[in-house]
């Protein structure tokens, strides 16, 4: 899918990918893009929405 990610690889922004939830028994993600050199809030927000509950249950 590189065409999700190929816009942060160019602007050098830090981006993951989260699961959040299933679609027809198949898990989905939460793409999440931080600010340049904002890796740590990235992260921070990423383990909040992880912590939002069991994705595999939604």
């Amino acid at each position: 899918m590189q065409q999700n990610t190929c816009p942060f690889d160019v602007s050098g922004h830090p981006a993951l990918t989260v699961p959040c939830g299933k679609v027809n028994g198949l898990p989905i993600g939460a793409m999440l893009v931080g600010r340049h050199f904002d890796e740590e809030t990235l992260i921070r927000a990423a383990q909040a929405l992880e912590q939002a509950g069991d994705w595999r249950a939604r």
